[in-house]
């Protein structure tokens, strides 16, 4: 018995002198930047963690645990300036543990998937609001056991989140944001930091790199621009459809030039923890000349001009229709012909309290392309039937790697 303490107490002192002691690790977040909750659809969340210890769940008298918080829409409604409320729990886990649910608990209420029902009993991981619902799911080790060891360490954590039509099959997914460098975190009510610059895949598309918020004011293009190929709107038999799913990311800059008298912001802080980060949306394409302008161009590279600025709060999921003029989108489904535009995201400009602040200003947003249908489709002379999804995550990397990454696009005209 004697020999079983020693050993006992032999194995704890390794764990401490390999945990440590350090206070101030860099916290490390996941952003599903897109959660759908329907009766038709579900998104299936799949978090997978690697800090920690692996000989149980509760370690030295305290729980490995893993915090969720989603921040959804206010209403079924889940208009584009709707601001978020969140839901917030913990839930178990351990070194290289992997959990899977549905977060909209078509499928098994949303407790584990495949059977793994170990330690967590009846919990569940849903969003628990009604349906149908947007919503953003940040997921952080930001608990207890992970900052007293300080083990919460940048890229402990891994997500991937599959969106699933449930009846007829169709799916399209993504990659979780895992933001580098950020912050040290000694609890999980700490900041979340997201902003373009922490994106070394290109995640968030933003006006200006950083925490500083300057376009107001500024040419279209001052920030990330990036390209995206839009499908025809109408052809004949094409039944096509474009949805753009868009997530504000928080950053903490007060304009420079606004549209109100010595205005601030009533929230200045950098925090994706907050259901009311605004940041605003253009379509634009570049001339000859280099400027750019409000438009697309189609695929006989005429310009198709509108000039329509799109305010976003926490998330939102909406038709090409909705970022153009309706005049403008006639014209382009009357080519029957895809285009071609650029995205430009720009400083939110909602003043809800009326008092001449801006809510919670930012330029950083992260915007999914996904083009479906629902009942077969015709490319050319080639009918397909059934449905497809296909999604594209846009992507620009200029702000970490100075144009020599994703999606960095020059116009480069042939000289006279």
């Amino acid at each position: 018995m004697r020999s079983k303490v020693l050993i006992a107490v032999f194995v704890a002192f390794c764990m401490m002198f390999a945990f440590g002691t350090v206070k101030n690790a860099q916290a490390d977040q996941l952003i599903f930047p897109w959660i759908t909750k329907s009766s038709a659809v579900s998104t299936i969340v799949s978090v997978v963690n690697t800090a920690g210890s692996s000989l149980g769940w509760n370690y030295q008298g305290i729980d490995q645990l893993l915090h969720y918080q989603y921040w959804y829409k206010v209403s079924t409604a889940n208009g584009q300036t709707e601001v978020c409320t969140n839901q917030s729990f913990k839930r178990p886990t351990s070194k290289d543990d992997l959990v899977i649910f549905d977060a909209a608990a078509n499928i098994s209420d949303g407790k584990p998937l495949f059977g793994d029902t170990a330690r967590y009993g009846d919990q569940s991981f849903k969003l628990s609001a009604d349906g149908p619902r947007r919503a953003f799911l940040i997921v952080d080790n930001d608990t207890p056991f992970f900052t007293t060891y300080g083990i919460n360490l940048d890229g402990t954590l891994y997500g991937e989140a599959m969106v699933l039509e449930i009846a007829g099959g169709a799916a399209w997914g993504y990659i979780a944001y895992n933001p580098s460098g950020n912050s040290s975190a000694n609890s999980q009510t700490a900041p979340v930091l997201a902003y373009d610059g922490l994106d070394l895949q290109g995640e968030v598309i933003g006006g200006v790199a950083g925490l500083g918020v300057e376009d107001l004011g500024q040419p279209r293009g001052t920030g990330e621009v990036t390209p995206v190929v839009l499908l025809p709107a109408s052809a004949l038999g094409a039944n096509f459809a474009t949805k753009f799913f868009m997530t504000p990311i928080d950053n903490s800059g007060v304009p420079t030039d606004v549209p109100l008298p010595d205005a601030l912001n009533d929230n200045n802080s950098a925090d994706q923890r907050t259901g009311n980060a605004n940041a605003a949306i253009q379509l634009i394409y570049t001339s000859l000349g280099g400027g750019f302008y409000g438009g697309l161009y189609d695929d006989d590279e005429k310009p198709i001009d509108f000039n329509k600025i799109k305010n976003i709060v926490c998330t939102s999921a909406d038709s090409l229709r909705d970022l153009m003029t309706e005049g403008a989108y006639n014209d382009f489904a009357a080519t029957q012909g895809p285009g071609w535009t650029m995205i430009d995201t720009r400083t939110g400009s909602i003043d809800a309290n009326a008092n001449l602040k801006l809510d919670n200003p930012t330029d950083d947003m992260i915007i999914g392309k996904l083009e479906y249908t629902t009942g077969g489709a015709t490319f050319d002379t080639y009918t397909m039937s059934g449905t497809f999804n296909n999604f594209n995550w846009i992507r620009n990397s200029v702000s970490v790697t100075a144009c020599g990454g994703i999606n960095c696009v020059r116009n480069v005209p042939y000289p006279d």
